[in-house]
Formats: structure tokens, C-alpha cells, sequence
């Protein structure tokens, strides 16, 4: 039922998290009018349709960040969902494993409201909702209380990576919890994050190779040379490789949870920085720099 507005710019193959488009241009932040700022990517052009008001909502696909990178950058609400949550037909396929489809939005309750629709729930059920209070959508309405629940925070390791702006954005939210009653705790999990984005690259790029590397082979084939040399690498990881990065990565969710089960919540920075100046960086900075020390 919702009125499609338009077709919004990404990252070729959905690979990149600065939400750089070197062929067709780079969608503006537009929280700074005056010098051009990454969107975030890969779902830049979604971003920057919701923050410019051009649209209440919009959707994107996040295989390592491309819901949430550019929500952040562009100061809005986005959900990664679990995957395999949200049906995933007709979006073309980067990591069979990973990608998952998800609202970004103004809201957290514009989100929950998209997240039930993209699920197949009936929009009048959504509506009515609403308008009860029930279901998902009633309980963040009515609100409620965090007084009594343990909130795990990042550890000094992971907060070195980040820069002066984002600690302060961030301290502020843990305070305000602790001022509303929850419990906000340091915790060390088994794996550096630095570690599980390895991994989690390392997994992209094979499977991205799997499903594209037919075209990105044939040098005839447009394509930018970053997105080229990321598709191309996946072809270095034989089978074995691929189901020993399977197995391990069931041992660090398995470990990772393990450390956070007596917490209600884990909260992080979404991004280690603040929106940078497009010339300042290049498509792959992002997961070369910035993601070898923090989860995206």
C-alpha cells in the first residue's frame, strides 16, 4: 500500500561503507550544507531521502552495515534485523549468509511500525495497532521503564578507536540511562570486534564472489576497481576456507553471547567517527582504517 516515491542511490554492489557512488555521484549529507559529507553506505541514497525530508521512510539492505552506517551518519533511525527475519525476494544477493533487508527511518517507533509491514503483517492490522496500543508498536508507545536493567558498554580497547565527537555523543546516552535507573557496565568480550570484522569481510567477499564473480572476472565489465579487487578476493578462499569461517563464526556468536548473557542490552557507537568530508576518504578507508578496530 505505500506510494513508491523513487529509486535512491547505493554503493556499487552494495559495497562500501562511506556511501561513495564514483560513477553517478555521491548523495549530499545534509546535516552539513556547505561541505560535502559521506551519507554512509551502502544505503546512502535511502539516508539522505529521509534526512532531506524527501520521504518519512525509506528501505535499504544491510549485509556489514549498510542500514546502520548511514542512518548514523545521517542522524536517523536504522534497523539491522536478524537474518532470515525479513523476507529477502527480489533484492539481489551480496552475502547469502548476511543480507538482510531493514527500514531506516526518523524514529525508533517509525521503524518498528516499517518492521511489521516488511514482515507481511496486514497494514490495517499495523494501523490498528496504533491506535489500541497493541502488539509490538503498544509497547513502545506506552514507554515504560529501564529502571534495574544491566546495559553493557565498550571497553577502553574498543573506545580508543573512536574519535572525540563520537565519545561524547556516546558517554551522554550511557549517563542518561544511568540516570533512568539502568545499570551501565564495561564488558570484554571473548573477540575483539576487530576480530568477528575480519571475519565477517573475510565471509562477504567469498560469498559476493560466488554470486558475481562471473561478471566481475570479464574485464569488459564496468565495475570500480575497489568493488573489482574485493569481488576478485573472495576467489582466494577454497571450500575448506569457507567452512572453517562458518564453523568459527558459530564459535564467536556462541562466546560472544555467552559474555553479554547476564546483560539486557549491548549498546556501542554505531560508527567510530562523524560524517567525513567526501574528499577525504576513498571506498575502501572505511573497512581498511576505521572497521579493523570496530563492529559495523
Amino acid at each position: 500500500g505505500a506510494i513508491l516515491l523513487g529509486k535512491t542511490r547505493t554503493n556499487e554492489l552494495a559495497m562500501g561503507g562511506w556511501g561513495l557512488n564514483t560513477s553517478l555521484g555521491t548523495p549530499w549529507n545534509t546535516w552539513d550544507m556547505n561541505v560535502h559529507r559521506v551519507p554512509g553506505g551502502s544505503s546512502s541514497g535511502s539516508a539522505v531521502a529521509v534526512s532531506a525530508g524527501f520521504s518519512s521512510f525509506a528501505l535499504g539492505t544491510d549485509t556489514g552495515g549498510s542500514v546502520r552506517l548511514p542512518a548514523s551518519f545521517c542522524g536517523l533511525t536504522g534497523l539491522n534485523v536478524t537474518a532470515n527475519c525479513l523476507p529477502r525476494d527480489g533484492i539481489m544477493p551480496l552475502s547469502k549468509t548476511l543480507d538482510a533487508p531493514g527500514p531506516i527511518a526518523r524514529t525508533a517507533l517509525d521503524a518498528a511500525i516499517l518492521l511489521q509491514v516488511m514482515g507481511g503483517r496486514a497494514a490495517e492490522l499495523v494501523s490498528r495497532d496504533l491506535k489500541t496500543g497493541g502488539g509490538l508498536l503498544g509497547t513502545l508507545m506506552r514507554g515504560g521503564g529501564i529502571e534495574g536493567l544491566r546495559i553493557a558498554s565498550i571497553n577502553s580497547q574498543e573506545r580508543e578507536i573512536c574519535s572525540a565527537e563520537v565519545l561524547e555523543a556516546y558517554d551522554g546516552a550511557c549517563d542518561t540511562l544511568s540516570l533512568l535507573g539502568a545499570q551501565v557496565e564495561s564488558v570484554s568480550p571473548v573477540h575483539a570486534y576487530s576480530e568477528i570484522a575480519r571475519h565477517m569481510g573475510a565471509l562477504i567477499d567469498a560469498e559476493a564472489y560466488e554470486m558475481h564473480g562471473d561478471d566481475y572476472c570479464a574485464l569488459a565489465f564496468c565495475a570500480s576497481e575497489y568493488v573489482r579487487d574485493r569481488v576478485l578476493s573472495g576467489a582466494k578462499l577454497g571450500a575448506d576456507a569457507i567452512i572453517r569461517i562458518h564453523k568459527e563464526r558459530a564459535e564467536m556468536q556462541s562466546g560472544f553471547l555467552n559474555a553479554i548473557r547476564e546483560y539486557d542490552a549491548l549498546i556501542t557507537p554505531t560508527t567510530p567517527t562523524t560524517a567525513i568530508p567526501v574528499d577525504e576518504v576513498d571506498d575502501s578507508a572505511l573497512l581498511h582504517k576505521w572497521c579493523e578496530g570496530f563492529p559495523v
